[in-house]
């Protein structure tokens, strides 16, 4: 089932961009293992943490939420056509583009373990 995201109050005032769906527990759970991932095998800061790095792959990319005002950002992560957008970190007010298949997720997981640890 589908469902629209109603940003909080903070996020409404002064966040940044937002997808239109509420995010499946499935795909942040799948994101929070990527997020774990990263921290064990890289040195370098996390993206997918309130660090403001980012990553720009050739399979996946992870933006850190941004605290410049100025940049209008359009998603902190994005897989092939899915964007998902969260407020200052991964788990809050998480939403999503468009519904995934348990399927696309597995692929997705897949896809990005294998990029950061190819890195």
């Amino acid at each position: 089932m589908k469902h629209e995201h109603e940003p909080e109050l903070g996020q409404a005032l002064f966040g940044q961009p937002y997808q239109f769906l509420e995010c499946p527990g499935k795909v942040e759970d799948a994101l929070i293992a990527l997020q774990y991932i990263w921290d064990i095998t890289r040195k370098e800061p996390n993206p997918f943490s309130n660090t403001g790095e980012r990553f720009n792959g050739n399979l996946f990319q992870a933006h850190a939420y941004s605290w410049d005002e100025e940049e209008e950002q359009e998603f902190n992560f994005k897989w092939h056509d899915v964007r998902i957008s969260w407020y200052k970190y991964l788990g809050r007010s998480t939403t999503i583009s468009r519904s995934m298949h348990d399927s696309e997720i597995t692929e997705m997981l897949k896809d990005c373990i294998k990029e950061i640890l190819d890195l």
